[in-house]
């Protein structure tokens, strides 16, 4: 019998690799529901409902994940990851989230690559852990209560929302990390080589940058910590 309190919400950047990732999580006994996000709806074809988005990162996501959401908790897939994961780790993750009234679950996991899996540890999350990249790693275990607590928190941007929500659940609920690798992920970057640790100074960036400057601005006054 299905555990009905689960909702895994996958975005579609590469059609293979969400394809992919439908397939294990429909496998699993954990998960009642899949919802797709994708920008527009007809680049994939599957029985599970679509959300329809223009920015994956946008506070607009995070609404409307808001308005479909009706179990307990939920999982978002944060990247363009194959992801690998079993019912026991997500029944590990619901069992944290439960007794410790964490807002995030996150963990360690493995880096998959050619078949090969090598272990890869986080940090656990503190007060001062408030930086945009801050990695959590391939999926991030959500609960209901911190979302609808914490989404009036959460301005209108349409790079920055789910930054702005991961701020605003840490000034409000326990963020906790599981020092176990509970998934293996499989990362795909189209970029070219030597491309994407320039991403954060490219001028072509400043307007997301500005947003996540605003976001965490907002996030100093939610705190009382904001010197103009």
């Amino acid at each position: 019998m299905k555990n009905q309190s689960l909702t895994v919400y996958i975005p579609v950047w590469d059609k293979s690799t969400a394809e992919k990732n439908i397939r294990v999580f429909e496998n699993l006994n954990s998960v009642s529901k899949i919802v797709l996000i994708a920008s527009d709806a007809s680049v994939i074809q599957a029985k599970h409902k679509i959300i329809t988005t223009e920015h994956f990162n946008s506070s607009s996501t995070i609404r409307k994940i808001k308005d479909d959401l009706s179990t307990d908790h939920f999982i978002l897939i944060t990247n363009d990851s194959g992801i690998n994961i079993y019912d026991d780790s997500i029944n590990r993750m619901l069992n944290v989230s439960a007794n410790s009234g964490a807002g995030i679950v996150y963990s360690d996991f493995y880096d998959e690559e050619n078949g090969m899996l090598t272990y890869h540890p986080l940090i656990d999350y503190q007060s001062g852990s408030v930086r945009d990249d801050f990695n959590f790693g391939s999926l991030m275990l959500l609960s209901k209560d911190a979302l609808l607590f914490c989404i009036k928190e959460v301005g209108d941007y349409s790079y920055a929302g789910i930054y702005a929500l991961r701020l605003a659940v840490s000034h409000n609920f326990p963020v906790v990390r599981i020092p176990e690798p509970l998934y293996s992920s499989t990362k795909i970057d189209y970029r070219k080589t030597g491309e994407k640790q320039f991403d954060y100074v490219d001028p072509k960036n400043r307007v997301v940058q500005r947003e996540f400057e605003k976001a965490f601005t907002e996030y100093l006054k939610q705190i009382d910590a904001y010197l103009p």
